[in-house]
């Protein structure tokens, strides 16, 4: 329930966030992925080829290894 939580904070608090993609839901897919979720990731920050198609992610993708590195997580000081 944590995507919840992240939309009513978001509602709360609207001047403390850009945007948000709520990535849980209450029933997820069975690969663990929401096609929606990508989908918005790849219009919001686009899409490496090394992942494979939005819509085919690459076999043996690791987060650790492949997504971690060049994801833009947010910055301690807030950028």
């Amino acid at each position: 329930m944590g995507g919840l939580a992240a939309l009513r904070l978001i509602e709360e608090s609207p001047r403390s966030f850009d945007a948000a993609i709520a990535t849980c839901r209450w029933k997820a897919p069975k690969n663990g992925l929401d096609s929606r979720f990508l989908l918005a990731y790849a219009a919001v920050f686009g899409w490496p080829d090394p992942w494979g198609a939005v819509n085919d992610v690459r076999a043996g993708l690791n987060f650790a290894r492949d997504v971690n590195p060049i994801v833009p997580w947010p910055k301690p000081n807030g950028k």
